[in-house]
């Protein structure tokens, strides 16, 4: 079974195949319109992936710098939002280094992503908290608005955060950096029991798995988090 950032560095395809099916009711894109004002900004997306948040909001914008640090996912991102290449720029960036990026922003953006950056340094989870979104507020234009998706758990009945190092992320964004939190249900719906286990399972591990079996349905539930914020 990969792990995530086997899965980021050479399963694009199977990714994709996961995150086609959720948010089926479309709540995602319906909280950023009602959020942000869209319209002809500028906007800096870390964490892009495969583009699949991007697509909630491209329309609208006047361009988008997407970063990633996986290159394969940044090519399967350019062929899935090709239709909006006259605006896209991709580029290659851990999150841990988004000062080394050139030019302002009028949003920032990241889905799921820093997140796994929080997890990588249990250790130090308020330093790489305040070093992310000082790196993002160094990036954006007077009142600029930074907008940070997260999990708050897959196959669970109620919103919350999965595991300690996120409900320790989450909170220093809402007690010291002053976001707001939107929380969503961003559901999965697959074609069949067996692929909701089959595809959860290679994405989220055999324990999931075996928790979508039990589940027995073909739509697997899931919570998101949109902590957001506006420069003053």
């Amino acid at each position: 079974m990969p792990d995530y950032y086997e899965i980021y560095d050479h399963y694009a395809i199977q990714y994709d195949e996961l995150v086609e099916q959720e948010d089926y009711q479309n709540n995602l894109p319906a909280a950023l319109l009602d959020l942000f004002d869209w319209k002809d900004r500028q906007i800096l997306e870390a964490g892009i992936g495969t583009g699949r948040v991007t697509e909630k909001y491209i329309k609208e914008v006047k361009s988008v710098l997407g970063v990633d640090r996986a290159e394969h996912m940044l090519l399967k991102a350019k062929n899935n939002l090709s239709p909006y290449q006259d605006k896209l720029q991709l580029q290659a960036c851990d999150n841990l280094n988004l000062k080394s990026i050139s030019g302002k922003f009028d949003i920032f953006i990241e889905g799921w992503a820093f997140g796994h950056t929080i997890c990588d340094h249990p250790d130090q989870i308020s330093e790489t908290t305040h070093h992310l979104v000082d790196q993002v507020k160094s990036l954006l234009n007077p009142q600029g608005k930074i907008c940070i998706i997260e999990t708050l758990s897959t196959n669970s009945k109620t919103p919350q955060p999965p595991i300690k190092e996120l409900k320790e992320f989450y909170s220093i964004l809402e007690t010291e950096l002053g976001f707001s939190k939107k929380v969503i249900a961003t559901d999965y719906c697959f074609q069949n029991k067996l692929d909701a286990q089959r595809i959860m399972g290679f994405f989220f591990g055999k324990e999931m798995e075996e928790s979508v079996k039990k589940l027995d349905h073909h739509i697997v539930p899931e919570w998101t988090g949109i902590w957001y914020k506006e420069l003053s």
